[in-house]
């Protein structure tokens, strides 16, 4: 196997082998890739309250995607008893702030423990829509329940998150 350094580019599951590619090379994953999940957000209008400068808040009103491995109930995914292992996360966010100049970031958690290797932030210039996402490889275990949270480090202004997607995908 190849070790894969930079940005990935594409990722391709072909006859049990994932091919990943990326600006700087590409790298194949062999193992157990029948566990995978996701959910997703297409059109919310819901606002994610923010309490508190620099706290954490999960995000709602989440869809099904796919699953396999892994559960979807209430916005969270949770791995199935047998599903342990290291997962590729990516996860993108659409999302607009009612206030202009306010600074948002973006976290997978686990077990409501903010993943700092998953964490991405965004300025909203003005109250346009603005995008973010990032990818991370995490080990995970049966019973761990995956989020997607927000927080505002600029003061308490809410965020409405619009369009989201988590997948994981077992590497």
């Amino acid at each position: 196997m190849r070790k894969l350094f930079g940005t990935i580019i594409g990722l391709l599951l072909l006859a049990g082998v994932v091919y990943a590619s990326g600006i700087y090379g590409s790298a194949e994953f062999k193992g157990d890739h029948t566990y995978y999940g996701e959910m997703y957000q297409a059109g919310n209008a819901n606002v994610t309250t923010i309490n508190t400068v620099n706290v954490w808040e999960e995000v709602d009103n989440f869809s099904t995607g796919d699953v396999r491995g892994i559960t979807f109930a209430d916005s969270d995914l949770t791995i199935s008893a047998g599903s342990d292992g290291t997962y590729l996360v990516i996860y993108t966010v659409s999302a607009d702030s009612a206030v202009a100049a306010k600074d948002f970031e973006m976290a997978i958690s686990i077990d409501d423990g903010i993943q700092s290797e998953c964490t991405t932030s965004r300025t909203f210039a003005s109250t346009t829509t603005g995008n973010s996402g990032g990818q991370c490889i995490l080990d995970l275990t049966a019973t761990d329940v995956i989020k997607l949270e927000v927080r505002n480090t600029t003061d308490d202004n809410n965020v409405t998150v619009i369009d989201s997607n988590i997948s994981l995908h077992k590497i």
